[in-house]
């Protein structure tokens, strides 16, 4: 009974030697702020497939508008977050999209902009204007890190404007519809000395198959 168990034991270790982790590549979300209620609301993690996870950002109306006597609206807000890799991966990129949508007036004009700060570090800003006759847009920010990171802080600040000088119309108003980050990582490399002792208590595994036999 003892030798099946010890012969158990090396092949579970001899599989996760030769094979590095044995963990899904997965991320975790911790510390999540905003400085605006009412425009970003938290957010929720899924995988994508081995290599990439999505963060989805919640919205809770985040909306500039002008109507009435206002021909000019604002929202903004300052999403913060903590990004975490899977056991055995490490962060190697970050994508944020986002997608505003827009009901303006004739002659009326809708502004996004933002930036992400990534560990401290601005990466490129984004802006984008809209129109009545073009009513949506698409904005992106990205950030890669070759050497792989456990953890980062993300601090994604957003602001909208809208500018209606048409008062006898309907109003305008810009709405922030969809926010995200993905997420991508990579497995950590396995030492090449791990590699090899896997590999030796595989051939052990198989010889002690082989006797217990």
């Amino acid at each position: 009974m003892k030798g099946k168990q010890l012969l158990l034991s090396m092949m579970a270790g001899a599989a996760m030697i030769a094979s590095g982790s044995a963990s899904a590549a997965m991320v975790s979300i911790s510390g999540i702020s905003d400085s605006n209620a009412g425009n970003f609301s938290g957010a929720s993690v899924a995988d994508v497939n081995a290599t990439e996870s999505l963060v989805t950002i919640g919205l809770d109306a985040f909306t500039a508008s002008a109507s009435g006597t206002s021909v000019y609206g604002n929202a903004f807000d300052t999403l913060q977050l903590t990004i975490s890799a899977g056991p055995g991966f490490r962060i190697t990129g970050v994508s944020y999209s986002e997608t505003v949508t827009s009901s303006l007036d004739a002659g009326a004009i809708g502004i996004a902009v933002g930036s992400m700060v990534i560990a401290g570090i601005d990466t490129l800003g984004f802006n984008s204007q809209l129109t009545e006759m073009v009513p949506e847009k698409t904005l992106t920010a990205t950030a890669d890190f070759a050497s792989g990171l456990e953890s980062i802080s993300v601090a994604l600040t957003d602001s909208l404007f809208v500018i209606d000088t048409n008062m006898d119309l309907n109003g305008s108003s810009v709405t922030k519809s969809a926010a995200s980050l993905l997420v991508t990582v990579a497995p950590i490399p396995v030492p090449a000395p791990l590699v090899l002792l896997g590999s030796a208590l595989l051939g052990l595994v198989v010889v002690g198959r082989r006797k217990l036999a």
